[in-house]
């Protein structure tokens, strides 16, 4: 799957007027419905792996002693950019 930002805000905003409508999108169009779960699985996937890669480098920093157990200012710093 080849993720196409304009096109998963597009399908939000019709779920949205579905919502509004008081009808399913899923029943009404269910392979645009398809299309936006796989969308939101995508940006679910990679927030995932952002994450993970965060944890790697804290990890590694915490090992070679960049950082010790307190340094609570170097995290708010380093990852709240």
């Amino acid at each position: 799957m080849i993720y196409n930002q304009q096109k998963h805000i597009q399908l939000l905003k019709l779920d949205q007027d579905f919502k509004n409508q008081g009808k399913s999108f899923y029943e009404e169009r269910p392979e645009e419905s398809l299309e936006l779960s796989n969308s939101n699985a995508a940006v679910e996937q990679h927030i995932f792996w952002e994450q993970r890669y965060k944890v790697d480098e804290l990890m590694q920093d915490f090992v070679n002693r960049k950082i010790d157990g307190f340094s609570t200012y170097y995290l708010k710093n380093k990852y709240n950019k």
